[in-house]
C-alpha cells in the first residue's frame, strides 16, 4: 500500500498564498515518495489540470491516509470533510486576535 497524504481546500488558485503553499507541500511530498493529490470544490482555470474535483474524492478515500484540510474560509461541506474516515490535519489561514477567538 503506498502511502498516502492529500489536501483538500474549499478554492485553489495559483496566484494566491493556500494554493502556492498547497502546490509546495505537494511537491514535497511526492518527492519523499508520497501519492498526493489536491481536491476542492472550485478552482482557477490555470490549475484544472493539476486538482481534483472534491465530488471525486470517494474514489481516492481510504482510513489508512491522511488528509490535509485547508481552513480559511467557511464552506457549506465542511461536515463531509470532516467525517471522512482518513485521519486529519488542519492548517489554518487566516489570523485573528487571540481574544477573538471562542474557547472550546
Amino acid at each position: 500500500m503506498k502511502r498516502t497524504i492529500h489536501q483538500f481546500h474549499a478554492n485553489v488558485v495559483s496566484r494566491d498564498a493556500i494554493g502556492g503553499n498547497m502546490f509546495a507541500i505537494q511537491k514535497e511530498l511526492r518527492r519523499l515518495g508520497y501519492e498526493s493529490e489536491i481536491f476542492c470544490h472550485t478552482f482557477s482555470e490555470d490549475v484544472k489540470n493539476q486538482i481534483i474535483p472534491f465530488s471525486q474524492y470517494h474514489r481516492h478515500s481510504s482510513p489508512g491516509q491522511l488528509l490535509i484540510i485547508h481552513y480559511s474560509i467557511s464552506f457549506p461541506d465542511l461536515d463531509k470533510v470532516l467525517a471522512l474516515p482518513e485521519k486529519k490535519i488542519l492548517v489554518y489561514h487566516n489570523w485573528m486576535y487571540g481574544s477573538k477567538m471562542k474557547k472550546r
